[in-house]
């Protein structure tokens, strides 16, 4: 009897240390702060942050918009991302992904109820207008009414300890987190250099959030070469089967989504703010395919046609920014089929300060746009350090 007592008080007594020494990874990587302290260690330091178990991401760039009051901000996918600070003359903000596709009206508002932008960029990705597609997000409706527009401050993360307790020794069997980087992370905070929060951004090198909300894609940064050859797989895998992002060969247009988005326009224009929206830009070859393929020709010009209808009824700039021939873009600034680089980004901020009519478009920084895409001056070498300072030759 005795023997299986302290049979038993062992196995208890190792997983115990298991469960401690595991929370104790996540509370050090950051993996369960509350966004608002996640917020503040990044406007201290300037680190980024990327959860790999437990993220909220809406809840992360409320409290990033709360705690920056920014007077510009963009709104959009993961495709409006790589837009930064940098870029602008005033504060700035990208909420990029920080947003819901259905609701997002009252989200914004939520957002803008103590501090409204004076200038909004908003990237509408064209498949949003798929009726098949938004059969999914409308059914999302019922969820985000219960939950209210406002996020959770974090603190709920303490509530799911168990889940990321298995979740994380799962990724570490699987190999998807080195158990090195893991161990490193908890002895020193982070496995990688910079200043970083989040279990994703301590372990590996893939990227983060940065303070503005824009995002750091260091792996790409890192290995330029494997990401164009890897663009360029995709892309030609895309065109030989005739298959674009998100979208089916007999898409029709959602009304639906037309009427959500004016929604989201009066809310803006409510609030005081100057607004552009724009659809971004997608790789070339891609882009052709959409505009020209009989597959996907007459949906696009049925999201065109509402999109400019949309933007002259509401005295609002509407930029068809799809082709990146129409900025002056290339192929070989793509991440991959659809995420612009933030010299791709750059050329559109010039083309919208060009048609804007508005006097805010002065905050876009042209100056520093140009010397960017060049690659010279002094504030385009700055911002070439500052994201040099997290890239490591060795990312995971």
């Amino acid at each position: 009897m005795r023997l299986y007592f302290w049979a038993v008080a062992l196995v208890l007594g190792v997983m115990s240390a298991g469960v401690l020494a595991s929370t104790f990874v996540l509370w050090r990587s950051g993996e369960l702060w509350p966004a608002d302290w996640t917020v503040r260690y990044q406007q201290r330091t300037g680190a980024i942050w990327s959860a790999g178990i437990a993220p909220d991401e809406r809840a992360f760039k409320f409290a990033q918009y709360e705690a920056r009051n920014p007077r510009i901000i963009a709104m959009g996918s993961s495709r409006v991302l790589q837009i930064r600070e940098a870029m602008f003359s005033e504060t700035f903000q990208n909420m990029g992904r920080g947003l819901p596709q259905s609701g997002t009206a009252e989200s914004y508002r939520a957002l803008t109820r103590d501090h409204a932008p004076d200038l909004v960029l908003w990237g509408i990705d064209h498949y949003l207008f798929s009726q098949r597609k938004n059969e999914g997000i409308n059914n999302q409706r019922a969820k985000y009414s219960q939950v209210g527009p406002r996020p959770l401050d974090g603190g709920a993360g303490l509530r799911i300890v168990p889940n990321t307790l298995v979740t994380l020794w799962s990724n570490i069997y699987s190999g998807k987190v080195e158990l090195n980087a893991v161990i490193q992370t908890a002895i020193r905070g982070s496995a990688r250099p910079g200043p970083r929060v989040g279990l994703r951004a301590t372990t590996t090198n893939l990227g983060g959030y940065a303070p503005d909300g824009s995002y750091l894609s260091l792996r790409e940064i890192e290995f330029p070469l494997e990401t164009a050859t890897q663009t360029e797989e995709n892309v030609t895998r895309r065109l030989a089967d005739r298959r674009a992002y998100q979208l089916s060969h007999d898409e029709i247009f959602d009304e639906r989504m037309l009427a959500e988005i004016e929604r989201t326009v009066d809310a803006i224009l409510e609030s005081g703010a100057d607004l552009v929206i724009f659809l971004p830009p997608m790789h070339g070859d891609i882009a052709t395919m959409l505009e020209t393929g009989p597959e996907y020709a007459g949906f696009i010009q049925s999201v065109r046609r509402a999109l400019v209808s949309l933007a002259s009824e509401k005295g609002i700039l509407f930029g068809d920014f799809l082709n990146p021939a129409t900025i002056g873009s290339d192929n070989g600034e793509f991440y991959d089929p659809i995420h612009p680089t933030p010299k791709g980004m750059a050329r559109l901020l010039l083309k919208i300060r060009a048609e804007a009519a508005f006097p805010n478009r002065q905050w876009i920084d042209s100056e520093f746009l140009e010397n960017y895409i060049d690659h010279r001056g002094d504030a385009a070498d700055e911002y070439e350090d500052h994201i040099s300072f997290f890239v490591t030759s060795s990312g995971n």
